[in-house]
């Protein structure tokens, strides 16, 4: 399929797909954000604190 030209699959047309305005490109290479270490930190420390509290009550 060439740019530009609209691919149909049944009811789906991929020309008015929501991520087709959105830029989003699955093969763009990830480069994580500090803030997703920040999460990710977060949702650790919330777990351990969890299981933590299991244990001890």
């Amino acid at each position: 399929m060439q740019p530009g030209q609209s691919a149909s699959f049944g009811p789906i047309s991929w020309s008015h797909c929501d991520t087709h305005f959105v830029g989003f490109n699955p093969y763009r290479k990830f480069r994580a954000q500090p803030s997703d270490y920040v999460f990710v930190f977060a949702g650790v420390l919330v777990a351990a604190a969890l299981v933590a509290w299991a244990f001890f009550g």
